[in-house]
């Protein structure tokens, strides 16, 4: 929350900030396996995770922008959600890693599978 992602591509003077971060469901994963997928699927199926997580009850929250803006003499607040995350742990993240699908190989590239 207060996080500068950027600014508007058509008014570099308009910020784009994160103004609220909420829960927004919750999902219970009872075999702790985890599927993934893209909004932008392009033909492409998703992908079962190779690393699984303990079952139970997991909230999922969203980062919610907002960059105002005018369009034809209209002014609109801009906000959309950013981002949504699984939350596996309360600690935060220290370390990010390659998050490799069933039969995947990280040294042919995640998305080649063995």
């Amino acid at each position: 929350m207060g996080k500068r992602l950027g600014v508007r591509s058509s008014d570099a003077l308009r910020p784009v900030d994160v103004v609220e971060v909420s829960v927004v469901a919750s999902i219970r994963l009872p075999s702790g396996r985890l599927m993934v997928d893209s909004p932008w699927p392009e033909g492409r199926p998703g992908r079962e995770l190779a690393e699984r997580i303990p079952p139970g009850t997991y909230d999922v929250e969203a980062s919610w922008v907002e960059a105002p803006y005018e369009f034809m003499g209209e002014f609109f607040d801009g906000r959309e959600c950013a981002a949504v995350r699984l939350l596996v742990r309360n600690e935060p993240v220290s370390v990010w890693e390659m998050a490799l699908g069933v039969d995947e190989d990280v040294e042919r590239g995640a998305l080649w599978r063995v």
